[in-house]
């Protein structure tokens, strides 16, 4: 039987040969459940990969490998600092931080590109980003897919 599903829970799973903990910090009204992922076995700010993805962490559970492996509460937790554009493909993007959303414009100031972009990833996904360490949804490859497949 699966442990319920709560902000706090702490999960763990082998890639490719490395441990990574996964702990839920927050379910956003609008954007839904957002995580950070760590390499090795300890919640440790030294240690942190990617502060806060969205990702789809019910199938990441059931299907994706993440064990159940402790709790911890995260304290208060906002979304973001982070990017948000109106799908499917970029138009205007946004600044996220906390509740707040400042339109950025056709581009993003070099500053910011490194940031998260606000959507729900999904467990496989997630997996190859830390395998290979290629983040399919950044910044540069959202605007590379608006070249390619926008319309």
């Amino acid at each position: 039987m699966m442990k319920k599903v709560v902000v706090g829970n702490i999960y763990q799973n082998e890639i490719e040969g490395q441990l990574f903990t996964m702990h839920y910090v927050l379910m956003h009204p609008q954007f839904g459940p957002y995580v950070r992922i760590y390499r090795g076995p300890d919640i440790d700010v030294n240690c942190l990969l990617i502060d806060k993805v969205g990702l789809g962490i019910m199938p990441a559970i059931s299907k994706g490998g993440w064990k159940y492996s402790g709790f911890q509460s995260p304290g208060s937790v906002t979304l973001g600092p982070a990017l948000y554009f109106e799908a499917p493909y970029p138009g205007d993007w946004f600044f996220v931080d906390g509740e707040k959303f400042k339109r950025l414009g056709k581009t993003v100031p070099p500053k910011f590109q490194n940031l998260e972009v606000l959507g729900t990833n999904n467990y496989f996904v997630l997996a190859k980003r830390l395998a290979t360490g290629q983040n399919d949804y950044s910044y540069e490859k959202w605007m590379e897919y608006k070249l390619k497949y926008a319309k």
